[in-house]
């Protein structure tokens, strides 16, 4: 019997080659499946589709154009005066321009322009990079801490961005400062000031946004399915594979002697 067995893989390995490399492929997807589900289990994954995370609207302005309100008569965002208005903060590797002349910058812009997507993207927030800023879990000689800018958010509390760090900051003595320069996102190249500004931002995995456990326990159990679909179906074929006794004959008519 198991000579017969043997046979019948062996003349399934030589008379159908392609069912076989299906058949590998099918354990090697397997394999990746299961790689990917201990991963995301043992290590953070980011949240592609999530777009409410500091480094999502830090990479967009870094690739936006801020410039000054240059007519009277250009529409000034604002905020909202409501209760539902707060603020997030959080330390990051931005440098500022060096032709600004203030050491802070308020940004003016709508949640759509600072990359984000879903439910009331028309609504302004107001970003505060500051340069000089304190926080109660480090100070400027922390290395954690060192060369980084204090972005300070302020909007509707559903659409503020968030961190995933614990490092918070606010700006040192705001009243005793040179008050900073305010600017716009623009869009287009039309009606635009002659003079501009680009943030520089570096991007930092700590803020980019991070799957949470539950989602992180759904995928997982959704890959170890999905292996055991491959690993059922590469069964069947191998068991298929094994009793096969009846090689596709050659039906090409042999030539005459």
């Amino acid at each position: 019997m198991s000579c017969q067995f043997c046979g019948g893989l062996r003349l399934c390995v030589r008379h159908h080659p392609p069912l076989v490399t299906f058949w590998l492929c099918l354990l090697m997807l397997a394999a990746t499946f299961l790689f990917y589900a201990f991963y995301i289990r043992a290590f953070p994954v980011n949240d592609a589709d999530y777009t409410k995370d500091f480094d999502t609207v830090l990479q967009t302005l870094s690739a936006s154009k801020l410039c000054p309100r240059w007519n009277a008569t250009a529409a000034v965002p604002s905020l909202q005066s409501s209760e539902d208005v707060a603020n997030a903060s959080v330390l990051a590797s931005v440098t500022l321009p060096s032709s600004v002349n203030h050491s802070a910058l308020q940004i003016r812009a709508t949640a759509r322009q600072l990359g984000m997507t879903g439910l009331d993207t028309d609504s302004h927030l107001l970003l505060t990079v500051t340069c000089s800023w304190r926080s109660a879990q480090c100070n400027l000689s922390d290395a954690e801490c060192s060369g980084k800018c204090c972005v300070i958010v302020t909007g509707p509390r559903s659409l503020l961005p968030h961190s995933w760090s614990s490092l918070q900051c606010y700006a040192a003595n705001p009243s005793r400062q040179q008050p900073p320069e305010e600017l716009y996102v623009m869009e287009g190249e039309s009606d635009r000031p002659p003079q501009c500004y680009s943030l520089h931002y570096r991007g930092d995995p700590g803020l980019k946004a991070m799957m949470s456990q539950e989602d992180c326990a759904v995928s997982s159990g959704h890959l170890l399915a999905a292996m055991l679909v491959c690993l059922l179906v590469a069964l069947l074929l191998f068991v298929v594979s094994a009793c096969w006794v009846n090689p596709i004959k050659d039906k090409r008519t042999p030539a005459a002697l």
